[in-house]
């Protein structure tokens, strides 16, 4: 529902400004860049280069490993409009760097948000600060895409990541709730002060948009600000961002969210769509223990579905639809043999993370505190040892449905289309984790382009 309404009603659409009278042309902007252990200091010189003058750059420094500080020191020193945060402990994780700046900081109107990856364009402060001019936005987050990229699984993840912003984040600020997303978005001081501030827990950001929403603020979405994000260099730092995020939002809902989403200041609507968001890893769970329930269960005591052929082609119809927004996106766009291996890639990538989601959700479920996971930066080679010691969940999971599935393929003779289907859609993808990791392998070099006369025309080298 969400591509065809973006492709059929939203595709062309600009997000109206209410333009009032006051001008925020000249406000005080600061960038906050956030970093543990991960400074990337191109990065943050690309985003200083801003066309709008009144702002400053703060380096808010939770980094506890010397090289890491050493090197952000010698950044400081070298460009003096910046200058290094640093606090005495890390509670709260980013959450908690941010407030501990920012309860003190009273010279700012505006404040952007960085991770230690992000790029944002030259003209991210002009155009973003003029949404202000409605006075009921409090949050503006830009829309991202993956430009940077090293080997071959990030270059097949990173096409990916501005077809997925731009149709679902677009549906949402028009239908729904536009969340704040940790990094290439501005907030207003008042909405922040308003809403209390970053709640300190690892998905801060949800949690801010929540109370940004309850307190009267809008959340809206800048698609035509394209920042540049990094996608996770290898499969085992994609994995860890899963992790990270299933455990957040779980957190999330159970001190945040929750039921306190109903009793929200804010259309019914909005609300439908934070409840989603906030509880669609829940339906991991349940589906697995219906799962469980009809084949072991209901089936032994003569339970049978009538029409058995229009559930395996509903499933087949599900299992399609994720890919939708990225054939339409791309098609034309791309060449089509690439577009074909970024659907198989997908279909390998995101079905491996059922195992370590519901492993985390449970264990999150069972008592375990959350975590802010830091996703690894660095790149690494793996060889099939690597493959097999940081994936052995998904590949005993793999084993054990190989050896248990054609044993009820021989008994449960209904279902065998059902069965064929489960190991095609959920087994193959565990047992990929093994080629998923190897790809970061495989190097990507980007060629300059350089100008170059041949008989009288220029072509490109």
């Amino acid at each position: 529902m969400f591509v065809l309404t973006y492709y059929f009603f939203l595709k062309n659409k600009k997000y109206r400004i209410d333009y009032l009278d006051n001008d925020i042309t000249n406000k005080k902007v600061i960038i906050l860049y956030t970093t543990c252990n991960d400074f990337d200091a191109k990065a943050l010189l690309a985003c200083m280069k801003q066309n709008y003058s009144n702002f400053e750059t703060f380096i808010l420094d939770d980094s506890y490993e010397e090289s890491f500080k050493n090197e952000i020191d010698k950044f400081a020193q070298l460009h003096r409009n910046v200058k290094v945060i640093r606090r005495k402990d890390r509670k709260g994780f980013k959450a908690g760097n941010i407030n501990n700046f920012l309860k003190n900081k009273k010279d700012y109107d505006y404040f952007v948000l960085l991770d230690s990856d992000e790029i944002i364009p030259c003209n991210f402060i002009e155009k973003t600060i003029i949404y202000f001019k409605d006075k009921s936005v409090g949050i503006v987050q830009a829309n991202h895409e993956a430009k940077r990229v090293t080997n071959i699984f990030n270059f097949m993840g990173s096409k990916g990541v501005v077809s997925a912003w731009t149709t679902f984040i677009s549906v949402k600020n028009y239908f729904g709730s536009v969340t704040l997303n940790g990094h290439g978005a501005m907030i207003s001081k008042e909405c922040y002060l308003d809403s209390g501030g970053f709640p300190e827990i690892v998905a801060e950001d949800l949690g801010l948009t929540l109370s940004a929403l309850n307190a009267g603020y809008k959340s809206v979405f800048a698609k035509e600000i394209l920042c540049d994000e990094m996608f996770p260099i290898d499969y085992l730092a994609f994995k860890k961002r899963n992790i990270k995020w299933t455990q957040g939002n779980f957190e999330f809902f159970k001190k945040v969210g929750g039921w306190k989403i109903w009793k929200l200041k804010i259309p019914f609507h909005q609300r439908i769509d934070l409840w989603m968001s906030s509880t669609s890893l829940s339906l991991t769970v349940f589906s697995l223990f219906a799962t469980l329930i009809n084949f072991t269960i209901l089936y032994p005591i003569g339970f049978k579905y009538n029409f058995i052929y229009l559930i395996w082609i509903f499933i087949i119809i599900l299992t399609i639809t994720p890919m939708l927004n990225d054939i339409i996106y791309y098609f034309g766009k791309i060449n089509f043999f690439i577009l074909l291996l970024k659907l198989f890639f997908d279909y390998l990538l995101y079905p491996s993370m059922m195992v370590s989601s519901l492993s985390t959700l449970l264990l999150s479920i069972f008592g375990k505190k959350a975590k802010f996971i830091i996703t690894p930066k660095n790149e690494k080679k793996y060889n099939l040892w690597d493959c097999i010691k940081y994936n052995w969940k998904e590949l005993f999971i793999a084993l054990l449905s190989t050896i248990i599935l054609p044993i009820i393929f021989i008994f449960v003779h209904e279902y065998r289309y059902i069965f064929l289907i489960w190991y095609i859609l959920f087994v193959l993808p565990l047992i990929g984790t093994i080629p998923l990791t190897l790809m970061s392998n495989i190097k990507v070099y980007k060629r300059n382009l350089k100008p170059k006369k041949i008989r009288g025309k220029i072509k490109w080298k």
